[in-house]
């Protein structure tokens, strides 16, 4: 049986979290390669949505501003600061924070790998067809590689299985293919907006 501890690095998740507490000036680089929804600890997943947002918006970051943040947001829990407060402690340095960040990411895409592994047994057996099933196995990578909209705090097995139900949408007709543009009618039409098309729409004045 596969051991549990290898999808998830609670070090490297706190040496991630405790060396961008440290040097903020790292938040950036690592956010482009993580996710809030990449980190399975509770506090270390709000504190780095929460570093997110402070950067984007230019706030002061610290512990406790970042505590603040959270604080005012309701999510701040008894013990929260402490364990903050020692996970910056910590972390002696910031110079391997992309290196901690590429282990979490690591994990958080195996865990991926592991519920879609579940879902690839069902599909399997209901589909009765094996391309039916590759497609969908292929779309389900793609949006696992693609990753995730930064800055919500959603547990990486909610998104996957969001995308799975819409890929399951798509590939029986219900949703748009391509891109939506909004418009239902439209949409229904043209099955959303595709690569490499140009689209004239007029209408009489």
């Amino acid at each position: 049986m596969p051991d549990a501890r290898r999808l998830n690095s609670v070090e490297a998740e706190q040496s991630v979290v405790g060396g961008l507490l440290i040097d903020p000036t790292r938040i950036g680089d690592v956010a482009a390669l993580l996710k809030p929804a990449d980190f399975t600890g509770d506090l270390e997943r709000k504190v780095f949505g929460a570093l997110v947002e402070m950067d984007a918006a230019g706030t002061a970051v610290d512990v406790v501003t970042v505590c603040e943040f959270l604080e005012d947001r309701g999510a701040l829990k008894d013990g929260d600061m402490a364990m903050a407060f020692v996970m910056a402690r910590d972390t002696f340095s910031a110079a391997n924070v992309l290196a901690y960040a590429g282990v979490v990411r690591d994990r958080s895409r195996r865990r991926g790998l592991a519920v879609l592994g579940g879902h690839l047994q069902r599909w399997a057996v209901e589909d009765g067809d094996a391309e039916k099933t590759l497609l969908r196995l292929k779309q389900a990578l793609d949006a696992l590689d693609g990753g995730t909209e930064a800055g919500g705090l959603v547990p990486l097995r909610d998104l996957l299985a969001g995308c799975i139900d819409v890929m399951d949408q798509r590939y029986n007709g219900v949703a748009p293919q391509g891109m939506p543009t909004g418009l239902t009618d439209l949409d229904r039409m043209i099955h959303g907006l595709q690569p490499g098309k140009l689209y004239v729409v007029a209408a009489r004045p």
